[in-house]
């Protein structure tokens, strides 16, 4: 378990080790055209806030899928008018 930081920013490293994602993958959606995660460049290091990246992290939940409701739209289509 990695202990809370005693600042409000964590590395970048500190980062990659709470979420699993890589650093390559982190910076990639750093500089991400739109919606990019949040962060600070200090003398070429990045900095993140966990409450910002767990904020960005939540808004890209990916929502679950019904089936049923997507089989009962096509099937609609296919029903005589």
């Amino acid at each position: 378990m990695i202990p809370e930081p005693t600042s409000n920013y964590i590395g970048l490293a500190t980062l990659v080790g709470r979420t699993g994602l890589s650093a390559r993958t982190v910076r990639k959606w750093v500089h991400a055209p739109e919606r990019p995660m949040p962060a600070y460049r200090v003398g070429g290091k990045f900095l993140f806030k966990w409450v910002e990246v767990e904020a960005w992290l939540a808004s890209h939940r990916v929502q679950p899928v019904s089936v049923s409701e997507h089989v009962d739209a096509i099937m609609e289509s296919f029903r005589p008018r």
